[in-house]
């Protein structure tokens, strides 16, 4: 759920700061800005130390102090077509600039107790331990996912990378109900991304959605950003001939909107996304339910436990980095609250979705248990839910320090 950012009145200060270290990755970046705030609500003062590349907007937060430092990377033009790219760069080139920039803040700033950093941020380790600071790493993703890695880990160890082409469609015997297909290192499609934060689609999975969305006969919002389409700037000259003419009155198409407030909004009867975790969460928190176009990373993971998880078994030659009685919780636990699209992007499929999403039986299933999910959500959000005790205890963790 999203944290808003309150100024007035302000809480008492500790006289104690943290730095921050977010992944420069949209996805990234709005969980660990929403800690930040959290963190100052109990009193610390927040420094984000941040890359030149996607850099967050200090105007928007002006609670806290915002300090940027190089990282080799030019424009987001430059590296939308490998994130890997640009995550290793980061790693790879930053090493120096934070290690000055935090220097700089030890001598300038009331104590610093920690830094937070992003996981895939790697770097940050050794130059926290050269400079003396604790560290504590933010994941961003859902703890299945983080499952889902070990698991690739310990398929990597045994030498069975890569998959057989035939097994991909096959369960995991320790991790239902994932597939190996879902594993977060295989690709097994095209590179397109719905609504995604860096990666685009092609024309030809545009044109697929525009008359998915058309030959539905259902209203919606259509947010595309100009780069979403490789190699166009003008998505208009991409919309197929007839296609205004039969949505109008029933549509909008937009380059940005506030992605939580639409969810909020009473209106909106389901969300078709790639189901990015903070995505995913938002439309759980929100009672909408979600029509999956999973893509990379962890997208396939989630998709799969938001759209068919019906719990299952732990093998017992499984190997976790989390309890297995965790594990066992998550894995029984039953979403069902979407539809998946897995294969390639086609019209008939997407019609054929979006009007199960949006009427019938399985809709007011789905409803329910989307209900049932965001009921959940809040109650782990107040005094004494799980949530809650959690920033509690990494509090008093941060305190120890």
């Amino acid at each position: 759920m999203e944290v808003e950012q309150k100024s007035d009145p302000s809480p008492p200060r500790l006289h104690r700061r943290i730095v921050l270290f977010p992944c420069p990755l949209q996805g990234h970046i709005n969980p660990m800005l929403q800690l930040a705030t959290l963190l100052y609500s109990k009193g610390f003062s927040i420094t984000i130390v941040h890359t030149h590349f996607n850099s967050p907007n200090p105007s928007n937060h002006p609670l806290f102090s915002f300090e940027s430092i190089f990282d080799g990377n030019a424009s987001s033009s430059d590296v939308s077509e490998d994130v890997i790219a640009l995550i290793s760069n980061i790693n790879y080139n930053s090493v120096t600039p934070l290690k000055e920039c935090l220097v700089r803040l030890l001598s300038k700033f009331e104590p610093i107790v920690c830094m937070v950093s992003d996981a895939i941020m790697h770097f940050t380790k050794g130059v926290a331990e050269n400079v003396g600071l604790p560290r504590i790493v933010l994941r961003t993703s859902s703890a299945i996912s983080y499952v889902a890695f070990g698991y690739v880990t310990a398929l990597q160890k045994q030498g069975l990378f890569p998959i057989q082409e035939s097994r991909l469609e096959d369960r995991l015997p320790d991790l239902p109900p994932l597939k190996f297909k879902d594993l977060p290192t295989i690709n097994t499609r095209d590179s397109t991304v719905l609504f995604g934060s860096i990666v685009g689609m092609d024309r030809t999975g545009f044109v697929e959605i525009a008359w998915g969305l058309a030959n539905s006969g259902h209203p919606f919002l259509w947010v595309v950003r100009p780069d979403s389409v490789s190699d166009c700037y003008n998505l208009l000259q991409f919309l197929p001939d007839g296609f205004l003419e039969i949505v109008k009155g029933r549509s909008c198409i937009v380059q940005w909107a506030p992605q939580q407030d639409v969810l909020a909004h009473p209106a909106v009867g389901g969300f078709w996304t790639h189901n990015g975790w903070n995505s995913t969460l938002e439309s759980i928190c929100e009672g909408v339910p979600m029509l999956c176009s999973p893509s990379f990373g962890d997208q396939r993971v989630n998709a799969r436990f938001v759209s068919e998880a019906k719990g299952g078994t732990i093998g017992r030659s499984a190997k976790f980095f989390l309890p297995p009685q965790e594990v066992y919780l998550l894995l029984n636990m039953v979403w069902r609250v979407g539809l998946h699209l897995e294969n390639r992007l086609e019209r008939g499929d997407i019609e054929s979705s979006i009007n199960r999403l949006m009427e019938g039986e399985e809709r007011e299933e789905m409803i329910a248990r989307v209900k049932d999910l965001k009921e959940e959500t809040e109650l782990c959000l107040r005094k004494g839910g799980s949530s809650y005790e959690s920033l509690q205890s990494l509090i008093d963790l941060i305190f120890s320090f």
